[in-house]
C-alpha cells in the first residue's frame, strides 16, 4: 500500500480546501505567475507526494488547506510582492518589518505541500506563547510567517476567502525584540503583520497557527 495519496483523494476529502498546482498561475498577475510555472519534475514530485488518505481525512476533520509551495523558496518580502495591495501595517508602523531579519530569512519551501490549519488552534486565544505552544500536537508544527502569509494569499486568490479575518496568530518567526511575529486581521484593507508589544501577555484576539508535519 502506498504511503501517499492522489489528487482525486485530495479533491474528495478536502474539496475547496485542496489547491492543485496547475491552477495557481492563472490567479496572479502575469508578472508574478512565473512563481507558479512548475517544471515537469516539480509537478511529478507534487503528484507523487500528496498526503496519505488517512492524513487527508484528518485534515478535513481539523479544517486544513492543502496547497503547493511556489517554484522557488519565497520569504515574506517575496510573498508580499506577489500582491502588494493585500499587505498592510498599522498606520504608525506600516512596513516596520521590512527592516527586520525574519522577512528575508524565514521562507515557504519550494515545490512541497503545505498542510495548514485555516483558523487558529482551538482554545489558543487569551494565552501566552508558552501556553499556546503546549497545544501543538507532536504531529504538527508552528509555521513561520512566510508560510502563513503564503497560505493566506494563495487561498484568497484562488477561493476568494480571507483567513484570520478578525484576529491574529502567533508564528514561529521571531523579531529583533525577541517577540513572536504575528499575522492576520485579513480584512478589507489587507493582511497585517503588526508591531505589537505582547510578550508574556494574553490577548483575546491572538491565537496560534499550526501546520501538519508531512515528513
Amino acid at each position: 500500500m502506498s504511503e501517499y495519496g492522489t489528487y482525486a483523494q485530495a479533491e474528495k476529502y478536502l474539496g475547496e480546501d485542496f489547491i492543485p498546482p496547475e491552477c495557481l498561475g492563472r490567479h496572479f498577475n502575469k508578472s508574478f505567475a512565473k512563481n507558479f510555472q512548475y517544471s515537469q519534475e516539480q509537478l511529478a514530485h507534487l503528484a507523487d507526494t500528496v498526503p496519505h488518505v488517512s492524513m487527508l481525512i484528518w485534515a478535513q476533520e481539523n479544517q486544513h488547506i492543502l496547497a503547493p509551495g511556489p517554484i522557488s523558496d519565497l520569504c515574506l518580502l517575496d510573498v508580499s510582492k506577489l500582491e502588494s495591495d493585500l499587505f498592510i501595517g498599522p498606520a504608525d508602523h506600516s512596513g516596520w518589518w521590512e527592516d527586520e531579519t525574519f522577512p528575508q530569512s524565514d521562507c515557504v519551501n519550494k515545490g512541497e505541500w503545505l498542510l495548514a490549519r485555516k483558523a487558529d488552534v482551538p482554545n489558543s486565544r487569551s494565552k501566552r506563547w508558552d501556553e499556546q505552544s503546549e497545544l501543538i500536537a507532536a504531529s504538527e508544527y508552528v509555521p513561520n510567517v512566510a508560510e502563513v502569509a503564503y497560505g493566506m494569499l494563495v487561498y484568497y486568490k484562488v477561493k476568494g476567502i480571507r483567513l484570520f479575518p478578525d484576529h491574529y496568530v502567533n508564528t514561529s518567526s521571531v523579531d529583533t525584540r525577541g517577540f513572536q511575529v504575528k499575522i492576520g486581521c485579513f480584512g478589507q484593507h489587507g493582511i497585517s503583520v503588526p508591531f505589537l508589544f505582547t510578550a508574556g501577555r494574553r490577548a483575546s484576539n491572538i491565537g496560534i497557527c499550526s501546520a501538519r508535519t508531512l515528513r
